[in-house]
């Protein structure tokens, strides 16, 4: 019975030999070389002549389905054979909606290591790998990280002196060199584009502007900052250290260093050589109108107006609810209007949001002016240091 039905399967593979013989030759791919037999275990003296155990039967249609699987996929399984080169195929695959299809498939199920790299295939020569795709949403080369890995990479390059590890090349002005995407995220990136050295943006949504937007070396700007998010920011720069560190860094010989246009705030320290605005002159639209700020070597606010006296001769300036929580050590200067006030005085201090002014000919205008000097929270944490080492 055994002897039978090893004769069966020995028909059925030179049957299924036939099939692929006149496959082969219809395509035009080329064989491989022959897979070398696997032994098998010949009856023993102990047994009755022609009497097949039930493991030498397994081994034998293992050996024989092996080589079916080789054949019909077109490539040796055993370890050290290979193809006859060069070699050159052709294969219709369509996979199930959501799958992969692959006309060569090919695993190292050993486990990476921290010394080499564990590789299905890998490729050498002044093109280790070449992926061509034809299709309008192919890809020539696609790499793919399946499992919970966290540090995989579906495409990895390295590279020796002073080679690259991944290149891309676009070789028409709408092509781009390389284009990466995650779809969880909606982040997407693409390199060496029509008008970009690179661009990136993250969208949550397929459709609708982007939440944020960048680019570098692209028309007329080295870098490109853009958000549409409420709290987002254009161009984000941090410096954790102290000293001379700084989170945005901008240097220009002639023109300027930096540009706003727009409103610009600041939450800690501004310094400067110069302060002054700029803006365009009120008679004359071709120039423009600069002035300097008042400088001084403490935190100073000035404070000014213009007060009538009264029939007594007397006036009282009163001032914001904040203005002692914010100053201090006040100072003041009186100046009237019209003719000499030799009695003019400050006749209170500033008290309760006012001061009081005495000593005037009754209806004299007189323009006063007040300082002082900052004593806020922030102030008296920041104080300012007039002298330092550079």
């Amino acid at each position: 019975m055994h002897t039978l039905r090893l004769r069966s399967v020995i028909v059925f593979i030179a049957a299924c030999g036939s099939l692929f013989a006149l496959f082969a030759a219809s395509t035009g791919a080329q064989r491989p070389q022959p897979v070398p037999s696997h032994p098998i275990v010949q009856p023993s003296s102990a047994r009755p002549a022609g009497a097949t155990s039930t493991r030498e039967l397994s081994m034998f249609k293992s050996s024989l389905l092996t080589k079916i699987t080789a054949a019909a996929v077109g490539a040796p399984p055993t370890a050290g054979s290979s193809f006859r080169l060069p070699f050159s195929g052709a294969a219709s695959m369509l996979g199930a909606p959501g799958a992969n299809a692959a006309v060569f498939k090919v695993e190292n199920q050993a486990p990476p290591t921290s010394v080499v790299f564990t590789a299905g295939i890998e490729g050498r020569g002044p093109t280790g790998v070449l992926g061509v795709s034809s299709a309008p949403d192919g890809n020539g080369v696609a790499g793919v990280v399946l499992g919970d890995a966290t540090t995989g990479a579906g495409v990895r390059g390295s590279a020796n002196n002073q080679g690259s590890g991944v290149e891309g090349f676009g070789g028409t002005a709408s092509s781009n060199g390389v284009h990466g995407q995650n779809l969880a995220v909606g982040t997407e990136a693409w390199l060496a584009t029509r008008d970009h050295g690179v661009y990136a943006h993250l969208k949550k949504q397929i459709s609708g502007p982007p939440i944020s937007e960048a680019s570098l070396a692209s028309s007329g700007y080295a870098i490109y900052g853009a958000s549409n998010a409420l709290d987002g920011a254009g161009v984000y720069g941090r410096s954790t250290l102290g000293g001379r560190s700084v989170g945005v860094l901008g240097e220009s010989a002639v023109g300027w260093a930096g540009f706003f246009r727009g409103k610009v705030h600041v939450t800690g320290t501004l310094s400067s050589a110069a302060k002054q605005f700029t803006i365009p002159h009120p008679t004359d639209p071709s120039r423009t109108l600069s002035h300097s700020s008042v400088e001084s070597d403490e935190l100073k606010n000035v404070y000014d107006g213009t007060v009538l006296l009264n029939a007594a001769g007397r006036a009282v300036v009163r001032l914001p609810s904040w203005f002692e929580s914010l100053n201090k050590d006040f100072r003041y200067q009186l100046t009237p209007i019209g003719s000499p006030a030799p009695n003019l005085h400050i006749s209170r201090e500033v008290a309760g949001g006012r001061f009081s002014i005495a000593g005037g000919r009754p209806g004299t205008k007189v323009c006063w002016q007040l300082t002082g000097i900052r004593h806020d929270p922030y102030a008296r944490s920041h104080p300012l240091v007039v002298e330092s080492t550079k």
